[in-house]
């Protein structure tokens, strides 16, 4: 680790410290030295009216903590029971006290990767039992000097009068030290808390990076209450906001205390909204809450849209269901070409020929697409992991360093953001799925544009580039199939209707009766002389022109024509301008042309591809 992160470390780690020991004097109305003459650097919390201590904080050695020897690290030693403290010498970040009374007294080893919350929690502990023990702690003697006894304040009218339902909340077990105990307290107490309102006036502080009710004094609980009161009654964030006041209740709206998951997520969109303007809280923090918020309740696609950038949202959805079932009809072919198409480069996609048969293309690309998920099935693979997207899954914390508590485990389910946001959840675990598009069908496409193009007639033909045999003998059976529908759909149509047979009959049998001749009737002839027959019909002869057929237009400019003619010499071109401009703009007629850039350049030489010489000197010559 390097100096600068272990610099850092060190920082938080004293922040920590000190606001671990400002907590505890403001939680529990202490006295804080930071020097005492017998113990030179140790400072301490005690109660004024009898001198009893609560706690010490102090610097220590790596030594005693297991860590570098040659570091410092901040530790706190807190009373506690001495059955639990063989058990919670098994947490990382505690050990028996070597300042205190070890039997009766817990060290916290200050660790910049531990959350906050969880010292809170074992300290709010402490002092339950200690409120209940005699007083049996040994200290050193102390020595009487002279000393400033601070005045007694006054209790606030907060403690005095402490409304009924915030003493049933503070009553409520809220016993335990683990996050899942912690969140489940929170809970409970938010639940039981969400309709109470209060007009209290708090002139105070509060402050936690986790915020929790059991940390609050009741003067603190009704300046909360006080605070989200005007919240809800006005909409919006006050522009002076205490940041643990605005964490707490984005904590209620993730745990679902204020209504439905529609209506949450708009409360938690308009207080990102308002965060902007006063800047309370982290806004990365809070957008990664929302977002989760989003995909843990199940939102549709227009919440989704506003949590994250929706490029592809339903194309790989589209396109692995149809890989583990080709015959599936749930999707349409519009739907299927269009995913294939859209997850394509857009150089190989936006092609002219591409463009100038979309439908088709699509018709014919579905076709193809379903013959090769059933190939690749033969051997057991997916021919969309393999040739379109892979996946990678990680691990994903829902709600991190927030507190959240869940009833029972998540059902399974999975949540397709995009191409590279799939979420899924197994029995309440939830990873999140990575998706790395593969090269391999662009190049499929391309192959398909070439067969496409021979079949249907092209402007420009292109090379083959694919050397596997396998997905071409794919593409060329799907061929067929296309051509083989489009010429049944071109055959004319005959319909029969079997109910007009019987009126036809009676129709045919009057006409041969009408041309009957009775065997008395005479029969004359009337003749014809043949020049009355013979008709002079004269057949008007085109006019001819001296005219030449007008020239069709060049497919390139002059100074493109004499550019390319040098190259196709062998010669060094010269050119007026830029001749980066110059390349970039043949290469985009190519691409538009034959799919392909046909010249590069690396600002010294301009090379010519060579398996496009014919194609560029036919297009020079006016031929297309």
């Amino acid at each position: 680790m390097s100096a600068s992160v272990n610099d850092r470390n060190n920082l938080r780690e004293e922040q920590m410290y000190r606001s671990l020991m400002r907590y505890m004097a403001d939680q529990y109305g202490l006295s804080l030295d930071t020097v005492r003459p017998e113990r030179p650097g140790v400072s301490v919390l005690y109660d004024v009216s009898d001198g009893r201590w609560h706690a010490c904080g102090r610097r220590i050695s790596g030594s005693r903590t297991g860590r570098q020897e040659d570091a410092g690290y901040y530790a706190i030693e807190i009373p506690f029971d001495p059955e639990m403290i063989p058990l919670l010498e098994k947490m990382e970040y505690c050990a028996r006290a070597q300042f205190m009374d070890s039997s009766q007294w817990l060290m916290l080893v200050i660790n910049s990767r531990i959350d906050i919350s969880s010292y809170m929690s074992l300290i709010s502990l402490s002092d339950a039992w200690m409120k209940h023990q005699p007083q049996t702690i040994n200290r050193p003697e102390p020595v009487y000097q002279d000393v400033r006894i601070p005045q007694r304040q006054q209790r606030s009218s907060a403690e005095n009068d402490v409304p009924e339902k915030i003493r049933e909340m503070i009553r409520m077990d809220h016993n335990g030290f683990t996050p899942e105990q912690k969140a489940k307290n929170f809970y409970n107490q938010a639940m039981f808390m969400k309709d109470y309102t209060d007009d209290y006036v708090f002139r105070g502080t509060f402050s936690s990076a986790s915020p929790v009710y059991h940390q609050m004094t009741a003067a603190q609980l009704r300046g909360y209450f006080a605070w989200r009161t005007w919240v809800k009654e006005n909409g919006e964030i006050p522009v002076q906001t205490q940041s643990s006041f605005l964490l707490l209740y984005i904590f209620e709206l993730l745990n679902l205390v204020h209504g439905d998951p529609d209506r949450t997520f708009q409360k938690l969109m308009d207080i990102r909204e308002q965060n902007a303007r006063i800047s309370v809280i982290s806004d990365l923090y809070l957008l990664r809450w929302i977002s989760d918020f989003a995909v843990y309740y199940g939102l549709g696609e227009e919440y989704l849209s506003e949590c994250f950038v929706i490029e592809d949202l339903k194309h790989y959805r589209i396109l692995s269901e149809t890989d583990r079932n080709p015959d599936t009809d749930e999707y349409t072919d519009d739907e299927i070409g269009e995913a294939l198409m859209t997850l394509s480069r857009a150089d190989v996609a936006g092609s002219t020929f591409m463009k100038d048969h979309q439908e088709e293309m699509k018709r014919y690309l579905t076709i193809a697409y379903r013959l090769l998920c059933r190939e690749f099935r033969k051997d057991n693979l997916s021919f969309c992991s393999n040739h379109i997207c892979s996946s990678r899954s990680a691990s994903y914390p829902m709600f991190p360093q927030a507190v959240f508590h869940e009833e029972k485990p998540h059902e399974d389910t999975v949540i397709y953001i995009s191409k590279s946001n799939i979420f899924q959840c197994t029995r309440g675990y939830w990873t999140r799925l990575t998706l790395v598009p593969r090269m391999t069908w662009h190049s499929v496409v391309r192959e398909a544009d070439r067969i496409a193009r021979r079949e249907l007639n092209g402007k420009r033909q292109l090379k083959q580039q694919m050397e596997s045999g396998r997905i071409i003998s794919v593409l060329e059976e799907a061929m067929k199939i296309y051509l083989k529908e489009r010429q049944e759909a071109l055959r004319p149509k005959i319909h029969i209707n079997m109910d007009m047979l019987s009126s036809i009959r009676r129709d045919a049998a009057k006409t041969r009766d009408s041309l009957l001749v009775s065997d008395e009737e005479e029969g004359t002839e009337t003749e014809v002389s043949a020049a009355e027959e013979a008709v002079s019909t004269e057949i008007p002869q085109e006019k001819k022109t001296d005219a030449e057929p007008q020239r069709e237009q060049t497919f390139f400019t002059a100074e493109e024509s004499d550019f390319l003619n040098a190259l196709l010499a062998g010669r060094k071109p010269s050119v007026s301008g830029s001749m980066q401009v110059l390349c970039d703009g043949i290469n985009e007629k190519m691409l538009d042309e034959i799919g392909d850039t046909v010249i590069e350049y690396d600002g010294d030489q301009p090379e010519l591809i060579e398996d496009y010489a014919e194609d560029l000197r036919n297009l020079l010559q006016g031929g297309r």
